[in-house]
């Protein structure tokens, strides 16, 4: 019987457990410390077998990551060896070239298909494509009954209870707007250029400032409300294919404007860059945010250009981001993401930055490169001293 399994890498870092057997927290920290410290100063040249008290330590190292499980003293260590394959290759199909940042941003994932593969500590299904495919199907019900964060639901309330979600802005009823126009125009009447005025003319002007302006706030108000509904019914991020493309993108809607990412699993800057989408979709439901497997959305498309962000506004392509350079590499931030979005006019931003620049640049940087720019300058006055002396 399996008794746990934890992936950690070279760093000591421990990015997934799962146990079998009752342990407090105490012991489950002091059994996870005591096998990392066994396989990582082990010598290289032997097996990847242990004994450990009761038990025995099988593991295998793949790229960074050490996956290792613990196994009672009688069973076999091949196949717990065995176990530990199916379990990477299954995840390599799932995520398409998996690696540690895929682990990390989703770790739920992980955990999905070792319950499909392990189930009591006991292996349940040996087939990759039932695994993959129980996942898959997983992920299809996640999709289905995700709800509109905007939504007045039980489980909404306990989402923004927990401060999972953003709470719900209150509405304005038509009292209160009616309110507020009457205190306008309140405070328009009480104005010092009214102090002259006569008892008729004061009735006079009253009725007739105080019918325009009422009237008006109360259309562009309402007009504001019904836009703002209307546009704030997004929320998340979608996932399409090529046959969604036209309906998702180019339909989206008058003054819809939409972010579509183009990116594919095992490319740690893609996986960044959806986790930013989920949290900048939430905080801006007016926007549509949409991503799709490159390849998928556009046969052929280089790996190379990824990560891939096309902008479009009413059936228009506005803007486009192309290659990790575009994206400041692996330095790319939420709120770089963000602020460029805000430059394009696509989301309106409470971040206080330069409106020049995409991006933060370190105060060190500045100064090297002003180093080097006075360097090149000295030179070149240098160079014209010697020429003019010749």
């Amino acid at each position: 019987m399996i008794s746990m399994l934890i992936l950690f890498n070279a760093q000591t870092r421990l990015r997934l457990q799962k146990w079998y057997v009752p342990l407090s927290d105490r012991q489950k920290r002091t059994v996870i410390k005591d096998v990392i410290a066994l396989i990582l100063t082990k010598p290289i040249p032997s097996s990847n077998f242990l004994e450990y008290k009761e038990h025995k330590i099988v593991y295998q190292r793949y790229a960074n990551l050490y996956f290792t499980i613990m196994i009672d003293k009688n069973d076999n260590e091949l196949i717990s060896l065995e176990i530990i394959q199916r379990y990477v290759e299954i995840l390599d199909r799932y995520f398409t070239n998996v690696c540690e940042l895929d682990i990390i941003f989703n770790y739920e994932k992980a955990h999905f298909v070792w319950d499909e593969l392990v189930l009591g500590g006991e292996l349940q299904e040996s087939s990759r494509f039932e695994v993959v495919n129980a996942v898959l199907d997983q992920d299809d019900i996640q999709s289905t009954t995700m709800q509109n964060p905007n939504e007045d639901t039980e489980w909404n309330d306990v989402l923004r209870s927990k401060g999972i979600i953003p709470q719900k802005e209150k509405e304005i009823t038509e009292e209160q707007i009616i309110d507020i126009v009457e205190r306008t125009v309140q405070e328009k009447l009480n104005k010092n250029y009214l102090e002259e005025k006569t008892l008729d003319e004061l009735d006079e002007l009253e009725d007739e400032e105080e019918e325009r302006i009422l009237a008006e706030m109360r259309r562009k108000r309402l007009a504001e409300l019904k836009e703002m509904q209307g546009k704030a019914k997004f929320g998340r991020v979608l996932e399409i294919t090529a046959v969604d493309y036209v309906k998702e993108v180019n339909q989206a809607g008058e003054g819809i404007w939409v972010v579509l990412h183009l990116y594919r699993s095992g490319i740690p800057l893609c996986s960044l860059i959806n986790q930013y989408m989920e949290k900048l979709a939430a905080k801006f439901p007016t926007v549509k945010f949409i991503k799709s497997i490159s390849t998928t959305c556009i046969p052929n498309y280089p790996d190379k250009n990824l990560p891939t962000i096309f902008i479009y506004h009413e059936n228009e392509l506005k803007s486009q981001i192309i290659g990790p350079l575009a994206f400041n590499g692996m330095n790319f931030k939420l709120d770089d993401f963000e602020w460029k979005l805000h430059r394009l006019g696509i989301v309106q931003s409470d971040l206080k930055r330069n409106e020049n620049s995409d991006f933060e640049r370190d105060a060190r940087i500045d100064r090297v490169e002003e180093d080097m720019i006075k360097t090149i300058r000295q030179g070149l006055r240098s160079n014209d001293d010697s020429d003019d002396d010749n």
